[in-house]
């Protein structure tokens, strides 16, 4: 309703792809990172512990958090900007009604003939 139907896709495409790459590295890097800096998770631990085929609760712990961490604030971010959208959706609507209606009401007058 507000972009052309020709460039809905490629403005679909886009953000899937700004939003997929964002999410490939960022997320990555996000969990290991939190997860041995913040949070203490060991990776030697994690490889003896490996190959014994026993668990490790802290390294789990550890995990995990880092997990919450990479997960949850950008959900609650992309929640607040679909909040925002909401409310920009109905004025930018109501924007482009008025503009339409300005432009098809200069059309009509233009089209009068000239006397």
């Amino acid at each position: 309703e507000l972009v052309d139907v020709q460039r809905s896709s490629s403005i679909l495409a886009w953000e899937t792809a700004l939003e997929a790459s964002v999410a490939a590295v960022a997320g990555n890097a996000g969990v290991s990172f939190l997860a041995q800096h913040c949070f203490g998770y060991n990776l030697e631990e994690a490889k003896k512990t490996f190959r014994e085929e026993g668990s490790d609760a802290t390294n789990a712990h550890a995990l995990g958090m880092a997990m919450v961490l990479t997960a949850i604030p950008p959900w609650f971010l992309c929640f607040l900007c679909y909040l925002v959208l909401h409310w920009a959706y109905r004025r930018d609507k109501k924007r482009l009604a008025r503009c339409s209606s300005s432009i098809s009401s200069s059309r009509s007058s233009s089209d009068l003939p000239h006397v």
